[in-house]
């Protein structure tokens, strides 16, 4: 999962930062392939829903034209604690 991050992020020219790459490499290697699934669909539904509150809140206050770019690490933590629980 790690290594396609990766790829994805050579293809996009770094709109998918190369760093997520490898945390999920990383990650991928000490959880395995489905807990490393579930930590990367987890986080892109967290990472989602912020982005459409975002999106919510820029109709209202935010001008036109203002882009608005979302770290995607930080959604990685609740859903890395939650899935030690699990």
């Amino acid at each position: 999962m790690g290594a396609a991050l990766l790829m994805f992020s050579r293809m996009t020219e770094g709109a998918i930062g190369s760093g997520d790459g490898m945390l999920f490499f990383i990650t991928g290697i000490y959880l395995g392939f489905w807990k490393n699934a579930m930590l990367l669909w987890g986080s892109l539904i967290l990472c989602s829903c912020w982005g459409i509150g975002l999106l919510a809140v820029r109709q209202i206050k935010w001008p036109v034209g203002k882009r608005i770019e979302i770290p995607f690490i930080p959604f990685v933590l609740p859903v890395g604690i939650w899935l030690i629980f699990l």
